[in-house]
C-alpha cells in the first residue's frame, strides 16, 4: 500500500486532500532572503526631515517652536548615525534663525536655539542613558571623539582620484535628475526664497565639504 503524506513530511502537507508544496523546508523554493533598510538611507531620510521641519517656520507662521523641536530630534538621531554630519546640521538651523532676523539677530538665535537643542537631546539622551546604564559611556566616546581622528591620521590618503571617479560616476548615472534639480532649485530661489530649496542647496554644498574632510572618502 502506499504511504499517505502526513503534516510532518519534509516536502508536503495535506491541504484539503490534495499535497501542496511547503515553500519552508522544500529545497526547490528558497525562502526569500529580505534585506533590513540600511542604515544610510535612514540617516538620509532624517537628514531631509531635519531640512524640512528646520524651514518649517518661515512657513507656519504661530507654530514655530514645534517644527525646530522635530528638527532637533531628526538631526540628533543623523548625529547617532554620523557625527560628522554636524557641520550640516548646524547650516539648516543657522539658515532657520536668520528666517527671523527682523526679530534681532541675538532673539532670533535664541528662539531658534532652544527647540532645537531640546529635539537634540531628546534623541541623543536615551542612548547616551542607555550606554551609561551598560557602563560602557567611555567606549561611546572613543568611538565617536578618539578614534575617527586617529583612524584618518593613521590611514593612508587614496588622493583625490577616487574622489573624481565617484563624482564621474555619480554625475553620469544622475545626470537628468541633476538638471531637474538644477532648473527646479533656480526657478524657486528666483522667485522667492524657498526654505527648503535653500536647506537643500546647503546639503549639496556643506556635504561636500564634509566628505573632503574625510580623506578616505
Amino acid at each position: 500500500a502506499r504511504s499517505r503524506p502526513t503534516t510532518n513530511s519534509p516536502c508536503c502537507f495535506r491541504t484539503r486532500g490534495r499535497s501542496v508544496n511547503n515553500p519552508v523546508s522544500s529545497p526547490h523554493k528558497p525562502i526569500p532572503h529580505q534585506t533590513p533598510p540600511s542604515p544610510t538611507v535612514f540617516g538620509r531620510v532624517c537628514t531631509f526631515l531635519s531640512v524640512w521641519f528646520a524651514a518649517g517656520p518661515a512657513r507656519w507662521e504661530g507654530r514655530r517652536a514645534g517644527p525646530l523641536f522635530l528638527s532637533g530630534v531628526a538631526g540628533g538621531v543623523v548625529l547617532l548615525f554620523k557625527f560628522m554630519f554636524l557641520p550640516l546640521l548646524l547650516s539648516f538651523w543657522v539658515v532657520a534663525a536668520l528666517a527671523r532676523r527682523q526679530e534681532g539677530l541675538g532673539k532670533a538665535a535664541a528662539r531658534t536655539a532652544g527647540p532645537v537643542v531640546l529635539g537634540v537631546l531628546t534623541a541623543v539622551l536615551p542612548v547616551f542613558a542607555y550606554f551609561a546604564y551598560e557602563g560602557v559611556l567611555g567606549t561611546l566616546y572613543e568611538t565617536f571623539i578618539i578614534y575617527p581622528p586617529r583612524i584618518v591620521s593613521e590611514l593612508p590618503s587614496t588622493g583625490f582620484g577616487v574622489l573624481l571617479n565617484g563624482l564621474l560616476w555619480f554625475a553620469g548615472r544622475y545626470a537628468p535628475l541633476l538638471a531637474i534639480g538644477l532648473v527646479g532649485a533656480y526657478l524657486s530661489l528666483h522667485e522667492r526664497r524657498d526654505g527648503v530649496t535653500v536647506g537643500l542647496a546647503l546639503w549639496v554644498v556643506v556635504g561636500f565639504a564634509v566628505i573632503l574632510l574625510q580623506r578616505r572618502s
